[in-house]
């Protein structure tokens, strides 16, 4: 068949995708290894009977709503292209806000980051794209990187990723980013303490955690493909945040003269739920909240 017979026999449905005709250009391009450019300019081009097979397989699962990027097997974050498995969470465009304040916050002069030893250390890291973003746009900075997860396909997948969007060709005795398995920060109070905080490190934690009721998981049918390990927060979806924060509380009493900047991203109607939670199990934490692109309430920080 050719390129032009495919795209028109390629069938996805509206509900399923807002733009099927993209779609189907797209993993046709990836079936036949070239540009989507290229797919739009050779109609006329005959593929073989493999690449006709393996595109219709590829159409079928869409059309079952399996993510586009779980099906090319990468996806878009903040201008990098980031590796991505049922293993790992789709990382998501509101996401990028979280980039976009700590980026913020370094230019400022009276920055934290400007004290020496200062650490990020992402919590339930996933694909990455969080930490990894940061370690590309700080990399001139005095910054220790850490990306943390529970899932050890997870942290193989942000390793892929850092070597592929960090690594520069020139030898380091240490990665620029370390990925280390922890159940959220307990590898921190470790007896290894594999994060090697001093007492006068400036830390920043990210936390993008699970935050979906099972009543949300059940009525998104489109997030159905992607990993419940990564999606399951609990019966008000603040469980692991719950024992993240406590966790903080637990460092900063070890740790007193540790600066803590922490960042949560939450559902907008979780605000005032974990607003409650932060200020009893951190009382001495100042709370701002930040909006999304959307308007929408989208992430908690936390200065301690």
């Amino acid at each position: 068949m050719t390129i032009e017979e495919l795209l028109q026999s390629a069938s996805i449905p509206k509900n399923i995708s807002p733009n099927p005709a993209l779609d189907a250009i797209l993993l046709l391009a990836k079936v036949t290894k070239k540009s989507k450019e290229f797919i739009l300019a050779h109609p006329e081009k005959k593929l073989t009977a493999n690449q006709t097979k393996t595109f219709q397989k590829l159409i079928a699962r869409r059309q079952k709503s399996e993510p586009m990027a779980y099906l090319l097997g990468e996806q878009e974050f903040y201008g990098l292209a980031f590796k991505v498995s049922p293993a790992v969470l789709i990382p998501r465009p509101e996401t990028e806000l979280i980039v976009d304040e700590i980026i913020n916050t370094e230019k400022n002069p009276n920055s934290k980051f400007q004290i020496p030893n200062s650490s990020i250390i992402d919590v339930g890291t996933g694909s990455g794209c969080i930490i990894i973003s940061l370690a590309k746009l700080l990399a001139d900075k005095n910054i220790k990187f850490f990306g943390l997860d529970i899932s050890p396909k997870a942290l193989t997948i942000a390793k892929t990723n850092a070597k592929k969007i960090l690594d520069t060709g020139i030898r380091r005795h240490d990665p620029v980013v370390k990925f280390v398995k922890s159940d959220l920060l307990k590898a921190l109070v470790s007896p290894t303490n594999d994060l090697r905080l001093t007492t006068n490190d400036s830390t920043v934690i990210i936390a993008n955690l699970p935050y979906l009721t099972a009543a949300q998981i059940k009525n998104s049918p489109s997030i159905k493909y992607e990993p419940r390990l990564a999606l399951a927060g609990g019966r008000d979806g603040l469980v692991l945040y719950k024992k993240l924060l406590e966790q903080i509380a637990e460092i900063k009493k070890t740790k007193p003269q540790t600066s803590f900047t922490v960042y949560l991203e939450i559902d907008p109607r979780q605000t005032k739920l974990i607003s409650a939670m932060i200020k009893k199990i951190l009382p001495a934490g100042k709370i701002e909240i930040k909006k999304d692109l959307s308007g929408k309430n989208r992430l908690v920080i936390i200065d301690l």
